[in-house]
């Protein structure tokens, strides 16, 4: 955990030094949830490839900052959810977000889901100024900061492998 703290130091240092002094913005985290233990306390949780990335949040990245994927579901461990669906990054336009920023059509993930019918309406409120808004039939990841709610795999063996555990 310490060797964690020291990363995440270094990292914010580093990535001041890039900016060139300019205000830096950083996520702070009392402490980060590993991907069981999120996948344990999740409704759902679906193994996939992304089939398309976006829309983008613009201005965080140059390219944007992915808000949402596709993901085409091969196996569903735990709860029930349809076969194609639309994955958000419910802090994208945050210093927290970005859980989605290096995925790629055909990347296998293993996901912990929650849906976004399921969300209360204070938090749906706090979607209204984004460029584009999640649906009721739309899934968030269950646990956008601090915590690993999406896993990227090295394929479809890899992805088999996460099919067969016990997600409980």
């Amino acid at each position: 955990m310490m060797a964690r703290r020291y990363v995440v130091v270094l990292g914010l240092v580093a990535g001041a030094l890039h900016l060139g002094g300019q205000p830096a913005s950083a996520c702070s985290c009392m402490g980060y949830a590993a991907f069981d233990e999120v996948a344990r306390r999740a409704p759902l949780v679906v193994i996939g490839q992304v089939v398309d990335v976006g829309p983008r949040w613009p201005g965080l990245r140059p390219d944007g900052l992915p808000m949402a994927v596709h993901l085409d579901v091969s196996w569903t461990p735990k709860g029930s959810g349809p076969s194609r669906l639309r994955v958000w990054d419910g802090a994208a336009n945050s210093s927290c977000g970005g859980a989605l920023w290096r995925l790629s059509v055909g990347q296998w993930v293993v996901v912990a889901l929650d849906a976004v019918a399921a969300k209360p309406p204070e938090l749906r409120e706090s979607w209204k100024d984004w460029p584009v808004q999640p649906a009721d039939g739309d899934f968030l990841l269950a646990a956008p900061v601090c915590a690993e709610s999406l896993r990227r795999l090295d394929g479809a063996a890899q992805a088999l492998a996460w099919a067969l555990r016990p997600f409980k």
